[in-house]
């Protein structure tokens, strides 16, 4: 990367931050939940960002056990439809070392009716002053983006169902080289997480029926994208809306 750029998106991202914590600047924290706002700034910059608040609840994030069918909200159940490639892992580094937190890994080979739940025993609210949040990456080496649909179900059975590229698709796969000439080395890729916040109007045509504070179930749908291969990470929902 150009030096010119490397210190443009050094002075955004220490800015932003700086503006946020500092000066309670909260609109600013939008600049970390949706990458493709640096790239508005800074075209040529291509960015990924992984962004948690302190004030998400977290409803799965695969470290509290073995067990494919629970999550970190107590009582939720896990469940999956026709998908060939289901299991949970610690994702693995470009040196091929792994990570010390543990993913959902999820793939699929067909727009079927593949799917991937999460259903709690009580009900959620998801307000308007909150945001559905997620982050995933490519599992494996990708030169297409990817899409796929969330969806969101009330107690009466409502749903309502939204893609991801509404707000962006999953870019392709970063690749780059370990080691810099003149060693011949080849060109790799690692798993880069992308948070999501979807906002919940987004979910709502005009006089849609589904309750946002009595939701029970949050489905991801592998309905968009022909084939893929992703992880699926700390799943929540952000308590205070940032813009």
């Amino acid at each position: 990367m150009d030096e010119k750029i490397q210190q443009r998106a050094a002075q955004m991202y220490i800015g932003g931050f700086i503006e946020a914590v500092l000066f309670d600047r909260r609109e600013f924290e939008e600049l970390f939940l949706h990458g493709q706002l640096g790239n508005q700034w800074i075209r040529e910059l291509s960015v990924l960002v992984q962004y948690r608040s302190a004030e998400t609840e977290i409803l799965a994030d695969f470290s509290e056990d073995m067990n494919l069918h629970t999550a970190a909200k107590e009582g939720s159940v896990i469940s999956a439809s026709q998908l060939p490639l289901w299991k949970e892992e610690a994702p693995h580094l470009g040196s091929k070392d792994s990570r010390d937190t543990v993913s959902a890994r999820i793939g699929w080979n067909s727009l079927k009716q593949h799917a991937w739940t999460l259903e709690f025993p009580e009900k959620l609210n998801l307000s308007a002053e909150k945001l559905l949040v997620f982050d995933i990456a490519h599992a494996a080496e990708s030169a297409e983006p990817l899409d796929l649909t969330v969806e969101i179900t009330d107690a009466a059975g409502s749903s309502a169902a939204l893609p991801i590229g509404a707000v962006r698709k999953l870019p392709p796969s970063f690749t780059y080289r370990m080691y810099k000439p003149p060693l011949q080395v080849s060109f790799t890729s690692e798993p880069v997480f992308s948070t999501y916040g979807l906002l919940p109007a987004d979910f709502l045509p005009d006089n849609s029926p589904v309750s946002l504070e009595e939701l029970v179930k949050i489905s991801f749908n592998f309905d968009r994208t022909p084939k893929g291969d992703i992880y699926l990470d700390n799943i929540g929902i952000q308590n205070t809306r940032i813009y």
